[in-house]
């Protein structure tokens, strides 16, 4: 449990993707996480940044923890346009550390079960890795008195040999070679694979 105004951290939260992705188009508010409030935030393109842009807020008033060490975090994902799935699919990473007793750390990568994979191809699993280059860099942290520095990080879309990779190199090597792209890393648009 958190000390403090979990009502207040929500609003710095929402402050800091404002000042970094303007007003919110939609708020989604979700399900309860183990009883306190979450939302998937929803900004659409503007000019400076012609992508739709979705993050959580409310998934750091959580604990993650693995091994003994903790850390929490906020999450993004880009799009071109509006997909449903992407609610779903921030939504269910939202809720995954706690499900599943452990926590999302930078550079950690996952396959996406079928139903996913159908929405999403040619991408089959994910990465975890700091927001891209088309972001300002502060965006990959919101500054909170309470819980100091929350890592916001962003979730792209990677192919089967981008994940063979991954897990045979490491998630560092992959983002090691994806950042270099000059892209949003968007779901819905076809980039170079990197492997």
């Amino acid at each position: 449990m958190i000390a403090g105004d979990a009502s207040g951290r929500n609003k710095r939260r929402t402050g800091h993707f404002m000042a970094h992705l303007g007003v919110p188009s939609e708020v989604h508010v979700r399900a309860p996480l183990r009883g306190k409030d979450l939302a998937i935030l929803e900004f659409s393109p503007r000019q400076n940044h012609r992508v739709r842009t979705f993050a959580t807020n409310g998934m750091s008033e959580h604990v993650q923890l693995l091994d003994g060490r903790a850390t929490r975090t906020e999450l993004i994902l880009v799009v071109a346009d509006s997909q449903p799935w992407t609610v779903e699919l921030l939504d269910a990473l939202a809720r995954y550390p706690l499900a599943h007793q452990t926590r999302l750390l930078e550079h950690d990568t996952m396959a996406l079960d079928e139903g996913v994979i159908e929405k999403v191809r040619p991408f089959v699993g994910l990465l975890i890795a700091s927001p891209a280059r088309t972001f300002k860099p502060t965006l990959g942290g919101i500054s909170d008195p309470e819980l100091g520095c929350i890592p916001v990080h962003q979730v792209v879309g990677i192919t089967g040999r981008e994940l063979d990779f991954a897990i045979a190199n490491g998630g560092h090597e992959l983002w090691n070679r994806l950042r270099p792209l000059a892209t949003d890393f968007c779901w819905d648009r076809p980039r170079t694979e990197v492997v």
